[in-house]
């Protein structure tokens, strides 16, 4: 399974402290686009080549209407982008774990 933890993050932290701006914070990163619930569950049975099992029900309290991760930060003072799709990402985890799981 590919990762940026935690070799990637290390590096990463490095560069900053050895540019002078400090340890950087712990964040997600994204691709370049967004996707929905029903894009990720389609796209995971794509990769993965088996039905989710979905139940829909409502929004817990709290929970927000919509997220959107960017990596545009990092990106505009690291130059870090995304090198795999949301699909080969899904597809190595999976095939990650359908070996390393019983």
């Amino acid at each position: 399974m590919e990762s940026i933890f935690p070799s990637k993050f290390n590096c990463v932290n490095q560069i900053c402290k050895s540019i002078k701006i400090g340890a950087m914070v712990p964040q997600f990163l994204s691709l370049i686009e967004g996707y929905s619930i029903n894009e990720v569950i389609e796209i995971d049975e794509k990769a993965t080549g088996r039905k989710a099992v979905m139940e829909y029900t409502d929004r817990r309290p709290g929970d927000p209407a919509r997220l959107v991760a960017s990596s545009q930060k990092i990106y505009e003072e690291l130059g870090w982008k995304a090198e795999y799709s949301l699909e080969e990402i899904i597809a190595s985890a999976w095939k990650w774990h359908s070996r390393n799981t019983k």
